[in-house]
């Protein structure tokens, strides 16, 4: 009888311990992949950020804009909620150019394709929840 109580108890040991090695979202082996579209002027660099629902940056980078579509991919991640900013610096010096009223004159875009009016668009329109490895698309405006 004690035997059959070992036995049993193991195999619920090894039946848990498979399923835990299974969950992607626990192990951080998730992969996101940017596709960044509508890039109309070809030279500088694209900042690709991914934040937390804090606002904290997890990941960030600079791509060369060699044609009119790029796409970058952060591994890596565990499950939960994102973010995603881009900025296309296409004069190459650090920064988002803006008009003399405030207007950025260079390309940029968010997760969601998130809009905003007057100003970037909330941090709750461009989360989005990464369950397993995605692709997601931005247009740059």
């Amino acid at each position: 009888m004690k035997n059959l109580i070992l036995l049993v108890v193991t195999f619920i040991w090894l039946a848990l311990t498979a399923f835990k090695q299974n969950e992607p979202n626990k192990e951080g082996d998730l992969e996101l992949t940017v596709v960044i579209e509508n890039i109309k002027k070809l030279e500088g660099k694209m900042g690709i950020r991914l934040t937390n629902p804090s606002n904290k940056t997890v990941s960030a980078t600079e791509v060369e804009v060699t044609g009119k579509t790029l796409s970058y991919t952060f591994e890596n991640l565990k499950g939960g909620k994102y973010a995603v900013q881009v900025m296309h610096d296409a004069n190459s010096n650090g920064e988002l150019d803006v008009n003399f009223f405030g207007i950025p004159t260079e390309a940029y875009g968010f997760s969601n394709n998130a809009m905003g009016s007057f100003g970037p668009p909330k941090l709750e329109d461009q989360l989005f929840e990464l369950e397993d490895s995605k692709t997601i698309t931005i247009k740059v405006h």
